[in-house]
């Protein structure tokens, strides 16, 4: 009765999810809200943070779901850490990691079989990506990212952007990128020959929370954009 009845309410949309920074999920979001009629009363936070923010949003500041992002190797803590928390998990998506860089600068004409080739690259990493032991739950070797040396450190999006395109050695490790999204900035993406590791985005809530109609929804316009991605 109470989830048959929540669906009654179709138009009040009203959630809150935290979500990995990844370009292919805001586009989802964007575009999840704008085929929404002008009738729907919309409250809606969208919040872009780590995994462990994610989860805390989840159980102590009233969000409805979020979307955790962690290596393929890191499964063992994830499912023990939710196993913990009283969280329920359902695979998104199992995704490589891919470089995002200038389609002006050099390293977008290189093919990227050794990881030699960027060492004279700028790697962009967000800054909060950590786990409590403080190993980064992005690409990484032994709690570093696979470039030791040039760095810039960002905690928002949009700036990743602005950077890609302005520094022209510059790249960042992604999850894979929607193609128009890549246009608008003059970017490329390249598979990098010598890492073969995957990501896997997964949807968290509280054991027992029954989605609502327009969560039910977003989730299905989620799956069907990274279909079309992939």
């Amino acid at each position: 009765m109470k989830r048959d009845c929540s669906d009654l309410g179709k138009e009040n949309l009203s959630f809150k999810i935290t979500v990995p920074r990844a370009s292919y999920i805001s586009s989802a979001f964007a575009e999840f809200i704008g085929m929404q009629s002008k009738e729907t009363a919309i409250k809606a936070e969208f919040q872009e943070s780590s995994s462990m923010h994610a989860i805390e949003n989840v159980l102590q500041n009233g969000y409805s779901m979020g979307i955790i992002r962690y290596l393929c190797e890191n499964e063992p803590y994830f499912q023990s850490l939710l196993d913990l928390k009283g969280l329920d998990a359902e695979l998104l998506a199992e995704l490589p990691y891919v470089i995002l860089t200038s389609a002006d600068g050099d390293l977008a004409k290189r093919e990227l079989k050794i990881r030699e080739e960027l060492e004279d690259g700028v790697e962009i990493l967000h800054g909060d990506w950590k786990l409590p032991t403080g190993e980064y739950t992005e690409l990484s070797e032994n709690g570093e990212s696979l470039h030791p040396h040039n760095k810039i450190y960002i905690f928002e999006r949009g700036s990743q952007f602005d950077i890609l395109r302005e520094v022209k050695n510059s790249y960042m490790w992604v999850s894979p990128v929607p193609e128009k999204l890549r246009k608008n900035y003059n970017l490329v993406q390249k598979h990098a020959g010598f890492s073969r590791q995957m990501i896997r985005d997964v949807l968290i809530y509280k054991k027992g929370y029954q989605k609502k109609l327009y969560e039910r929804e977003f989730i299905g316009h989620l799956k069907e954009t990274i279909r079309e991605m992939m």
